[in-house]
């Protein structure tokens, strides 16, 4: 085979494989000075180095085999050098270099305990000073520790001026111990570990307490004034604060507490969840009430009281209304006025719409919140407003007459000198309605009382102001459908949507889902409405088809007793001449005579009647609501006193079940704004088929038929999975 020549410019023959070497590593220091140790031992000891074996070393072969390999070669040439470097080492003659390198090692060794020794007896006299002054300073340690834990508890119970001054003086205390240090960390002997964190705890907790609070003070301060703009931004600065103190709360451990404490403990994180939850909700309200407060520009605004004594289909008879006028976030001007006043001022004909021309043919600003969609109610009213000489409003409110028990709750019991009366949240609708019924003394105005008890709410609220916990009653109260607000502005139309205060009807609905609303309205010219008691039994059949019927019971039991008729009796003097003068039409006027409700069933669009229990067929209008994409049934229900009525309706929807295996069932029940005593059970009968439901432990629970009992204050959607 012919020897092969390697080119410079080309070292490798073609056809070779190249394996590149490993990267080497950059020596050390260390390995640098060993190194340099040895060239000079080279240069010194010159004779020491065996040249002759480095003269056997083999020849570079510079005929590589192939496939090419750096290693085939270089690595023999290394190996021959170590030996001989190795077999030199050994010598006698480097005996002399063996001592030289003991003798510094044993320098290296000498030098490395005098500076260990050096280090411990410092350290030593460090420990000792630190000892010293740990002794000095344990007291003053513990007086923090306890000056902590003190004023934790003060928090707990909320005294949170108290614990101010305490956790000052530990903040100082613990400077001036950290000072005495030296700046560095302390000792963690001079604490009680578990009281220490709790101290510590107390120190943070203290200081996001007292920043929530003040801030809220603030907002109170300026809500005396009605500044509400401000007073907002104010309690929105304090939600971070009090979120800091949850969270804080989360973290501690309470091992140490007595169960005392422990109690206090809860009370405080109860409290503060309620204050972040109700602050949240009052955040999301802010601009609504921003805007309807008059910031920027005034606002007039116009307030139906109704009466749910008479039912109406958005809470109750408008026998009053207010007209407020704000402006930068202040009440400037609040007036109250009888809707019959007002209504003799329309000098043209309105005719009642369809459904209630049987029983009226002309309609007014007192009978214009008929329809359940408020928007549509509360056009109508802003519209008879101005037909009759009142002004343009820019907003709509309905309260219901039921909220004055709960403000009547927070305020206290009501003196009115003038009727010789005193009214609360327990007899407040007896006491009003009988005043209004025999008032003689105020005859062109006989709702003149109810304007004198809101006067005088209106003292003791600014006398007494309690905004936060009137805003969390107004929350409530919106979410049960007892406040209502309509803007015709877009941008506040959606947040007042968004805040499920708009009353938009129906709500909205999914494809294939039930619907389900009773709206009544009342007919027998009394306040019987009050006294009755509502429970609805809503039963749907599931075919093996997937068809499904309902089945719904109205039962209404009339609850006006001897109880009531006692106690106008034992507080009003002239209960029994006016009833002698009267006869019985004080007490059928009151609530005692018999309550005739026009009810409106509201039904999916397209479902067919099929039977009725306790109202003859033929009585049972129905019609097509096209504008609300619903079926409504329509009839009368008549209940007399200290009895109970019961109508029920089949009826076919207009749908089936989907043939899925698993096909999901939705009821959406629309509560009547204004009903205080409503009841719902919802059954689902099948047939062969297997139900399911989620539980309170949010799991899927197996049933069969479904069935479920619950009070309604608002709307609610039943759901079940069917297994088909």
């Amino acid at each position: 085979m012919p020897e092969q020549t390697i080119d410079v410019k080309k070292p490798f023959p073609e056809g070779a494989i190249f394996i590149p070497p490993p990267k080497r590593k950059k020596p050390s220091l260390w390995q640098r000075f060993w190194r340099l140790a040895g060239l000079v031992k080279a240069r010194v000891f010159s004779k020491s180095f065996d040249l002759s074996a480095a003269k056997k070393l083999r020849p570079i072969n510079l005929k590589p085999a192939r496939p090419y390999d750096w290693q085939k070669w270089f690595r023999p040439q290394v190996t021959s050098l170590r030996r001989a470097w190795f077999a030199s080492w050994y010598s006698p003659r480097r005996w002399p270099l063996l001592a030289l390198v003991g003798l510094r090692k044993c320098f290296i060794v000498f030098v490395i305990f005098a500076f260990s020794l050096y280090l411990f007896i410092g350290s030593g006299s460090v420990f000792a000073v630190s000892w010293q002054k740990q002794q000095e300073l344990t007291p003053l340690a513990s007086e923090i520790v306890n000056q902590l834990e003190l004023s934790l508890e003060k928090i707990i119970q909320g005294e949170t001026a108290e614990a101010q001054v305490l956790l000052a003086a530990s903040q100082k205390q613990l400077n001036q111990l950290q000072a005495d240090f030296g700046g560095i960390n302390l000792p963690a002997s001079l604490f009680n570990q578990s009281k220490l964190g709790l101290g510590l705890l107390a120190l943070r907790l203290g200081d996001e307490l007292t920043q929530g609070i003040d801030a809220i003070a603030k907002a109170v301060s300026r809500m005396k004034t009605l500044a509400l703009a401000s007073a907002l931004g104010e309690l929105d600065r304090s939600r971070p604060h009090l979120l800091e103190s949850q969270r804080l709360l989360g973290l501690a451990d309470f091992n140490g507490l007595s169960e005392g404490q422990l109690a206090h403990l809860n009370q405080l994180s109860e409290g503060l969840a309620q204050s972040i939850n109700l602050l949240s909700g009052i955040k999301n309200l802010s601009p609504l009430l921003i805007k309807l407060t008059g910031s920027p520009d005034p606002a007039k605004i116009l307030i139906l009281l109704q009466n749910t004594g008479e039912s109406r289909a958005t809470g109750g008879f408008i026998g009053v209304f207010a007209l407020a006028s704000f402006k930068d976030g202040k009440l400037n001007n609040l007036s109250i006025h009888d809707s019959y006043d007002f209504d003799g001022r329309l000098f043209q004909e309105v005719k009642a719409p369809p459904f209630l021309r049987p029983y009226v043919n002309n309609i007014a600003l007192r009978d214009s919140n008929h329809q359940p969609d408020f928007p549509t109610s509360a056009r109508l009213a802003a519209w008879f407003l101005e037909q009759e000489k009142g002004p343009t409003v820019d907003a709509v409110i309905a309260l219901n007459e039921n909220i004055l028990a709960d403000i009547l709750r927070l305020v206290g019991p009501i003196n009115l000198p003038e009727y010789q009366l005193t009214v609360d949240s327990n007899n407040f609708y007896l006491t009003l309605e009988y005043v209004i019924e025999t008032s003689k003394d105020h005859p062109n105005t006989p709702k003149q009382i109810l304007i004198d008890l809101i006067d005088q709410i209106i003292k003791r609220l600014a006398e007494n102001p309690q905004p936060l916990v009137l805003l969390e009653q107004v929350l409530r109260l919106a979410s049960e459908k007892q406040i209502l607000i309509y803007s015709p502005e877009p941008e506040l139309s959606k947040v007042v949507e968004q805040l499920g205060v708009s009353g938009i009807f129906p709500p909205p609905l999914s494809k294939k889902q039930d619907f389900l609303a009773v709206i009544h309205t009342s007919l027998s010219g009394n306040k019987s409405d009050y006294f009755i008691d509502t429970n609805y039994t809503h039963s749907t059949f599931i075919s093996r088809k997937g068809k499904l019927v309902n089945r719904l019971e109205i039962e209404r039991r009339h609850h006006f007793a001897k109880t009531e008729e006692d106690f106008l009796r034992n507080n009003f003097s002239s209960f029994i001449k006016e009833q002698r003068k009267s006869g019985d039409v004080l007490l059928w006027t009151l609530g005692a005579g018999p309550n005739q409700d026009l009810v409106r069933v509201f039904v999916p669009y397209g479902s067919k009647l099929i039977s009725a229990y306790g109202v003859a067929l033929t009585d049972v209008s129905i019609r097509e609501d096209e504008q609300a994409g619903l079926t409504v049934f329509e009839f009368r229900q008549s209940t007399n006193r200290g009895d109970t009525s019961k109508v029920a309706l089949r009826y076919e929807l207009p749908f089936y079940l989907p043939p899925d295996q698993y096909a999901l069932y939705q009821l959406k029940f629309s509560q009547q704004p204004g009903q205080k005593s409503t009841s719902m059970n919802k059954e689902m009968i099948p047939t062969g088929q297997q139900l399911y439901f989620l539980n309170q432990q949010q799991e899927l629970e197996r049933v069969s038929p479904y069935r479920e009992t619950m009070k309604l204050s608002q709307d609610h959607t039943f759901a079940v999975i069917v297994e088909q």
